[in-house]
């Protein structure tokens, strides 16, 4: 029994095939959710502003999963460099603030949770009565967990099993079919 080289050639790409699904099976329980993004827009405007005057204000934030602060853009509307600006995403949980004007290109990762936009406010050379607005938008993205647990696990596991039964089959049939094969393609 001789065996025709395009049939090792095709079975060596069944087995390929195989084990890349085995592979994709194990990795699907550790990647389970993409990065998806919320976004926020944020309009604070500060009137009636005294020389050397500090104000804050704060907008509530719920956030339903783990983020990590996108992309911030902010713009002074009014006079600019009469005024000194912070805005900071502050979680409730007590956890540190998130400086969304100096975060300086460094992912920066809030709990799910209630949290606060403040934005703080010091003139410095508007001049009696003068304001200020600062408008943009936040982008949020969600982060992603590195393994699932509970019942949500179970289809993973299942397919994970499946796939490594699949490839340990294959492999067996592939085993069983070069023995009985010599070396010179003549039958045992």
């Amino acid at each position: 029994m001789t065996t025709h080289p395009r049939a090792g050639a095709r079975q060596g790409g069944v087995l390929v095939a195989l084990l890349a699904v085995a592979l994709l099976a194990w990795v699907g329980p550790w990647v389970t959710r993409s990065t998806t993004g919320a976004r926020l827009d944020l309009t604070m405007s500060f009137d009636e502003l005294l020389p050397g005057e500090t104000r804050s204000e704060s907008t509530p934030v719920e956030l339903p999963v783990a983020v990590r602060v996108g992309e911030v853009r902010l713009h002074e509307v009014g006079p600019r460099g009469g005024v000194r600006w912070a805005a900071e995403l502050c979680p409730e949980s007590g956890d540190p603030c998130v400086d969304l004007l100096a975060r300086g290109g460094t992912p920066s990762y809030v709990a799910a949770g209630r949290a606060a936009i403040v934005v703080t406010v010091t003139e410095l050379a508007l001049g009696p009565g003068g304001g200020s607005s600062l408008v943009g938008r936040i982008t949020f993205d969600e982060v992603g967990t590195l393994a699932i647990t509970g019942p949500e696990a179970v289809p993973s596991l299942v397919a994970t099993a499946a796939a490594l039964v699949s490839t340990g089959a294959l492999l067996v049939v592939l085993a069983r079919r070069r023995r009985a094969v010599e070396p010179d393609g003549a039958p045992c």
